[in-house]
């Protein structure tokens, strides 16, 4: 479950998810070193930045939520698979004690916010 603003998101489904919804602000960059991972750090691009941190900020609060495992590092455990803007889908891992754990990521674009649905890779 998410809201920003006027809109709310739940998951649900008949596997695990976790999805995440924000608004594309300025204040993300802010914060950004706090979630960023060394290699996602190098893949900023300079246009459109805020939206690239915010599809990133909301790539790893959903994986977040679908773990259930609090305490997660995000800018060391969670590593987001790059990816563009353009790009409706994309992929990321979460490293814990217990093993990686690879998830699908589906990104929705509107109305200057962005969602995020994560869901473990079937195997």
């Amino acid at each position: 479950m998410s809201h920003s603003l006027q809109y709310a998101v739940v998951g649900i489904a008949n596997r695990p998810v976790g999805v995440d919804i924000e608004q594309h602000r300025p204040q993300i960059e802010r914060i950004a070193k706090k979630f960023l991972h060394q290699e996602e750090a190098k893949q900023v691009p300079e246009d459109h930045k805020i939206e690239w941190l915010t599809r990133l900020w909301t790539a790893k609060e959903a994986l977040y939520k679908v773990m259930r495992q609090p305490g997660l590092a995000f800018a060391e455990q969670i590593l987001v698979a790059p990816f563009s803007l353009d790009q409706q889908s994309g992929s990321a891992r979460v490293i814990t004690q217990e093993g990686n754990h690879d998830f699908q990521l589906e990104f929705f674009t509107f109305d200057q916010h962005q969602l995020t649905l994560a869901h473990p890779i079937a195997t």
